[in-house]
């Protein structure tokens, strides 16, 4: 039985992590959160020729027509190959951005129920893990259950800077032709800045953007100390199965 199936926790977040490696948890515990733009993760994956981390759709509008076979009165007569529609913008490209993994109560299984207490536990499919630990090369994560305490001092951060900070969840879409998001593309809404293509839908990034802050490369975002509310583990140990005891007075 999945947590999201008990009543008032159907998608409920419980924690938001970072993938990172060993040496950079310091910087990220100390307060600094080096925001890249759109841009290099476009060129990332350029560079790389793998899309995981890096992005070439990264805030494009992007229209992906598949390949198709055409008929006439059922007989074939021509194919079209599968084409991509990308259009970008200088300013959007350099808004800088951080990107972080959302896990909610559907993310996780129920492995004990007791009188007063139910233990839950990280359930990722094996594909999963592994896409995670290749996208990102990382050896640690740093998790917190308390995001509103986060967002809360980030958004202190972004006022003192008198400029805004955006948070959302990212929202996975396959990019076929869709009316409505052309029309909101064309009165100039900034939706690609929180959408990906559905192949990284495992990720499950949450992500907080600086749209005023145009940036040439990256950006240092000093929230101040962030340890007391973080924990690092290593990536093994925690997309293992790592669990939790909750109050079945709270469900």
């Amino acid at each position: 039985m999945r947590f999201n199936e008990i009543k008032d926790f159907e998608d409920r977040m419980l924690f938001i992590c970072k993938f990172t490696k060993s040496e950079y948890v310091q910087d990220f515990s100390d307060g600094n959160l080096y925001m890249n733009n759109f841009k290099q993760f476009v060129e990332q994956e350029k560079r790389t020729e793998h899309k995981g981390q890096g992005d070439s759709y990264e805030g494009s509008y992007i229209n992906i027509m598949e390949a198709v076979d055409i008929y006439i009165d059922d007989v074939y007569v021509a194919s079209a190959e599968k084409t991509e529609l990308s259009v970008s913008n200088d300013y959007i490209s350099k808004i800088p951005l951080f990107s972080m993994c959302q896990l909610t109560s559907r993310d996780f299984k129920i492995i004990t129920k007791q009188e007063e207490s139910i233990i839950i536990q990280l359930s990722l499919t094996r594909e999963e893990i592994n896409r995670i630990k290749e996208d990102f090369k990382c050896d640690k994560v740093i998790f917190t259950m308390d995001y509103a305490e986060f967002k809360r001092r980030l958004t202190n951060a972004a006022k003192e800077l008198k400029t805004e900070l955006w948070s959302n969840p990212i929202q996975y879409i396959d990019f076929s032709w869709n009316k409505e998001r052309h029309k909101r593309f064309e009165d100039g809404n900034l939706d690609s800045l929180f959408t990906k293509h559905k192949s990284l839908e495992y990720q499950r990034e949450f992500r907080f953007v600086l749209p005023q802050m145009p940036v040439d490369q990256y950006y240092r975002f000093k929230v101040g100390d962030l340890s007391d509310i973080f924990t690092v583990a290593n990536i093994d140990d925690f997309l293992s199965g790592i669990k939790i005891q909750v109050n079945i007075a709270t469900v």
